[in-house]
């Protein structure tokens, strides 16, 4: 037990000399700083993002409108019969009498 007090005395003397970091210090030195690489990736895939939305709506907004129906009964309806024509008949000409 006493070695465990003798070491908890001389750590406690070499973080008050500062010699020894903290807890709360120890969290930078585990985590190495960033490359240049990775400063750089997040922005890079951003705008990679942003141009690809850019391109879906441009897109969107210049296709070919969708082809319109022709005009007439839709393909489905009942076709109803044609009128009958009227035939109209040449009336007999009458024969001239000079008297």
């Amino acid at each position: 037990m006493s070695y465990i007090l003798d070491a908890l005395r001389r750590a406690d003397a070499e973080r008050q000399q500062g010699a020894v970091p903290g807890l709360a210090a120890q969290a930078d030195v585990l985590r190495p700083p960033p490359r240049e690489r990775e400063r750089w990736l997040p922005a890079l895939l951003m705008g990679a993002l942003l141009l690809l939305g850019l391109g879906v709506v441009i897109w969107w907004l210049l296709r070919a409108p969708p082809p319109r129906p022709a005009a007439g009964p839709p393909p489905n309806a009942a076709v109803s019969p044609a009128p009958p024509s009227v035939v109209v008949a040449p009336q007999p000409s009458l024969p001239i009498v000079v008297s």
